[in-house]
């Protein structure tokens, strides 16, 4: 588990340096994945 922190670490940094407001990064994902279902629905 700690080798895979080691590897995703530098990545989870650069993206909470890009500033993204707390509830885009909350709700982004889920919202995005209920278009992608109502659109295939």
């Amino acid at each position: 588990m700690t080798n895979l922190n080691e590897l995703l670490e530098p990545i989870a940094a650069q993206l909470r340096g890009l500033g993204i407001p707390e509830p885009i990064e909350h709700w982004g994902h889920p919202a995005m994945m209920a278009i992608v279902i109502f659109s295939n629905g």
